[in-house]
């Protein structure tokens, strides 16, 4: 007898629990032709573009606009992605052009957990926030040494991002290095960043944000593990945090208050300022105030302290 049809009735019935073409190509071994002929045969397979969904449409929008993904919505209703996309666009609802990313683009709507706050503070330091002027091509990216492309990857899990980190050779003084990027494109991730202070050019024009004092620890963190560095003269720690000076004044008032340190002079380096506290004393205090209940961090950074 025909192997397909001894493996009609199994196949019926792998699919009404699993619903994946994909798995059963790899239990039974037939096409992906052969088996929707099948489960359309069984009335359990409906092809994406044919279904009804004119009763879903209403659903579909508003589970968007609560933040479910694409994909998500997708698998709900078990209905073709592009489909979905094209939905949305005939019924206004903006910021799908880089559909082949499905992200949250509202990250950063609200600095309100550990991990929002410490990624805005990596950001307001490593990152590049770009608007355009026809707000098609407005993106957020982070750079940095291929050496620390485990932190990019943290940003990646973090936020559930399927965006890929590039690699790059670059020119730089003493020779070539490797770097790694991340690029996250989107008109209302940009204008989140933007709202909350992290503006395009932002070295001279960042304010520190009007967030939860409780995160005050975690973004001051990741501020310095993008633009602080920590290093030993003999057995004298240092630490030193570069920025703006109305930037970096807010920074010291907040370590002053949280670590009992005294007041130091944020001096001007060429063109940017520098806050810099010295001491085996002053460190440990500082990083207590970092990394007390953090759960994120640059390793590296964190070792040497």
């Amino acid at each position: 007898m025909n192997k397909l049809i001894l493996d009609k009735d199994n196949i019926i019935l792998d699919y009404i629990q699993i619903k994946s073409l994909k798995n059963l190509q790899k239990k039974y071994g037939h096409d992906r032709r052969t088996l929707k002929k099948v489960l359309v045969e069984g009335n359990c397979y409906i092809e994406p573009f044919k279904k009804d969904i004119s009763d879903d449409i209403i659903n579909i929008v508003e589970d968007y606009n609560n933040r479910i993904t694409i994909g998500e919505i997708s698998k709900k209703y078990s209905i073709d992605r592009k489909r979905i996309v094209k939905l949305l666009k005939e019924n206004n609802v903006v910021d799908h052009q880089n559909h082949k990313y499905d992200f949250n683009r509202r990250i950063f709507e609200n600095i309100d957990t550990e991990k929002k706050a410490y990624w805005f503070g990596f950001i307001c330091a490593d990152g590049c926030v770009y608007k355009s002027k026809d707000n098609r091509s407005n993106h957020l990216g982070i750079k940095l040494s291929s050496k620390d492309i485990n932190h990019l990857y943290k940003f990646k899990t973090d936020f559930n991002l399927p965006h890929e980190i590039k690699l790059k050779k670059e020119n730089g003084f003493g020779g070539g290095f490797e770097s790694a990027m991340i690029r996250l494109t989107s008109k209302n991730l940009v204008e989140d960043l933007i709202n909350i202070g992290c503006v395009p050019n932002k070295t001279f024009l960042l304010r520190f944000p009007q967030i939860n004092e409780k995160l005050y620890s975690h973004f001051m963190r990741g501020y310095f593990d993008g633009d602080g560095t920590i290093s030993r003269s003999k057995n004298n720690k240092q630490i030193a945090i570069l920025g703006n000076y109305d930037f970096l004044l807010k920074y010291q008032e907040i370590l002053i208050k949280n670590c009992q340190i005294s007041k130091t002079k944020i001096y001007k380096k060429n063109k940017i300022y520098v806050l810099s506290y010295g001491g085996n004393l002053n460190v440990r205090k500082i990083g207590r105030f970092f990394y007390h209940e953090s759960s994120t961090c640059l390793s590296r950074k964190q070792e040497r302290f």
